[in-house]
């Protein structure tokens, strides 16, 4: 069975030596030339757009095409990407239409939009709330100075309680680790002593990841190059 590309250029070959055309293959092409029409265009009204692109015939390329349009700017605020993301075919496509209006929330800092947005994400809906910590927990590492690091996990599980990603798995545990990791990249000293004030389940980690961040600045000769955390006292 012939591939959608493979139709689409042996209709186009057809036509351009003059051969007799088939209807199906003719009709491809024009779906295929009212696809990229769709997504190339910039400056139309956003809900027109979609409303052509829901009149494609093939499911693919009208939830593709979809998403190009929201994708192209049309998410700046909520309630711009609530409306168009409504718009969207229920299912997959449209699960990824609220994925992407998560990510844009987030990336504005409307961290209760983005959580809302995120929980309606379907199929994405994990995803979509795991980037939110990893850019919540990155944050709140590079832009504190953490003294006390039982502190900073407090800080570290609030952010997890906030979306809903309180358990510790595998995974949460790993990007834990990651977490202390980037505090011992931007404070001093590199020491796993500081770990003391860590949870049991999570000092280990603290303390494997004090390790290999003295590991990497040995290597780089970077050793004290890290600025020291704020007394505990003063803070």
């Amino acid at each position: 069975m012939l591939s959608s590309s493979i139709r689409l250029w042996l209709a186009t070959h057809l036509l351009l030596c003059g051969c007799a055309v088939d209807p199906k293959a003719e009709a491809l092409r024009s779906e295929r030339d009212q696809y990229l029409s769709l997504i190339v265009e910039r400056d139309g009204d956003p809900e027109e757009r979609l409303a052509a692109c829901s009149k494609l015939s093939d499911p693919q390329l009208a939830g593709d095409c979809a998403l190009v349009v929201v994708g192209s700017g049309s998410l700046s605020s909520t309630a711009a990407a609530t409306r168009l993301c409504s718009l969207v075919v229920e299912g997959l496509y449209q699960d990824e239409c609220w994925f992407l209006a998560g990510e844009a929330a987030g990336r504005r800092g409307d961290r209760d939009a983005a959580k809302d947005l995120c929980d309606r994400a379907g199929s994405f809906a994990s995803a979509c709330c795991r980037h939110q910590i990893q850019g919540d927990l990155r944050r709140l590492a590079q832009g504190a100075e953490y003294a006390d690091l039982g502190e900073a996990e407090a800080q570290m599980l609030a952010v997890r309680a906030f979306w809903g990603s309180d358990t510790a798995t595998d995974a949460t545990l790993r990007a834990d680790a990651t977490f202390f990791e980037s505090i011992f990249e931007s404070t001093a000293p590199v020491s796993a002593e500081r770990c003391a004030p860590v949870s049991d389940l999570r000092r280990e980690l603290c303390e494997t990841a004090a390790q290999r961040v003295d590991r990497r600045s040995r290597r780089a000769g970077k050793v004290g190059a890290t600025k020291s955390p704020p007394s505990a006292h003063t803070r």
